[in-house]
């Protein structure tokens, strides 16, 4: 009877890999009104070590959409929090916060931060053939 071995590795690392993109665009729309230097800089880390980790170029490029997309969807639901928790009453102020939460979003994520990230993955998944 051949026991089975489940691979968490890659779920494991698209979920830290998210997390980690929400969390850094997160505190670059909280603390200022765009991403800064040292935001790009984390940013570049995060994904260059994501792409070293996976080195499939499949796994990378779906894995970067997951996490991508995933980390906008986090961020979304953590700026809309109030309307969940029911601080906001009434509906047209809910739109408003909805519409707020979308335009940070958007202003922090596109272009330049989804290309940072998504260039800085696949230079990681490059150069993890050639690292020991």
């Amino acid at each position: 009877m051949e026991r089975k071995v489940i691979n968490f590795r890659y779920p494991l690392i698209i979920v830290g890999w998210t997390i980690g993109l929400a969390s850094i665009f997160l505190q670059s729309i909280y603390q200022k009104p765009m991403l800064g230097l040292f935001d790009f800089v984390l940013l570049f880390i995060l994904n260059f070590l994501a792409g070293v980790m996976i080195k499939d170029a499949e796994r990378l490029v779906l894995g970067f959409i997951v996490a991508f997309s995933s980390s906008v969807i986090l961020e979304f639901l953590i700026l809309s929090m109030p309307v969940f928790v029911g601080l906001v009453r009434h509906a047209e102020y809910a739109s408003y916060l909805y519409a707020g939460a979308i335009t940070m979003i958007v202003r922090t994520t596109f272009p330049l931060g989804f290309v940072v990230c998504f260039l800085a993955s696949i230079i990681g998944g490059f150069l993890a053939d050639f690292l020991p």
